[in-house]
């Protein structure tokens, strides 16, 4: 009867923790559209102007938050392909928060474990 209990308080709180994850990345995906990050990226399949968000969770260490939070917030090319990532006067401003939040997001879109 114990182990009953404990192992339904586990699948319990699994479930608290996976509706939680899932709220979370809808809130992130909503800011990833207000933010208009929609229009050029997608979430699991590269675009013509810009790669999926999973291309750059795949690409991209952990490490590598601040330095992607800045080309989220300024912009800039060269960091993947010809096509340039517009620069903050032609699209939605996005905070320095809000740049960590999706980065943080995308990043851990990755299932290889790279940090």
């Amino acid at each position: 009867m114990k182990k009953t209990i404990m192992a339904m308080s586990v699948i319990g709180g699994l479930s608290a923790l996976a509706l939680q994850a899932s709220a979370e990345s809808a809130d992130m995906m909503q800011l990833a559209e207000q933010k208009q990050c929609m229009t050029c990226h997608a979430l699991d399949h590269d675009m013509p102007k810009a790669p999926s968000f999973t291309s750059i969770a795949k690409k991209y260490p952990d490490s590598a938050l601040e330095v992607l939070a800045g080309k989220v917030r300024n912009g800039g090319e060269g960091h993947w392909g010809a096509a340039p990532m517009p620069s903050a006067g032609a699209r939605v401003d996005v905070t320095d928060e809000e740049s960590r939040q999706l980065v943080a997001w995308i990043l851990n879109m990755r299932q290889d474990g790279k940090q």
